[in-house]
């Protein structure tokens, strides 16, 4: 048999993705509860990332969440970029 099996990074990282960009939003708390992590530490690096969207207006983020603004949703494939470990 071939293929690949995800590791629990990969599923965290590939649940965040498909969440940001289905619904524009994320909740850490509820990553936090699925996968018993601290999102803010676990993703820090990714967190410190986002600053250059931030300031574009593309993000949103609150000490318990990110939005994806209204114009932001045309980059939300390049947002979800930052947690994809396999393209950095």
């Amino acid at each position: 048999f071939r293929g690949y099996v995800p590791n629990q990074d990969d599923n965290i990282r590939r649940d965040v993705m498909q969440t940001m960009r289905n619904f524009f939003y994320l909740d850490f708390h509820e990553i936090e509860k699925k996968y018993n992590i601290d999102f803010k530490k676990y993703f820090k690096k990714e967190i410190d990332d986002m600053k250059e969207f931030i300031n574009d207006g593309i993000l949103e983020p609150s000490e318990t969440e990110i939005k994806i603004t209204e114009i932001g949703k045309l980059f939300a494939d390049q947002v979800c970029k930052i947690f994809d470990i396999y393209i950095r």
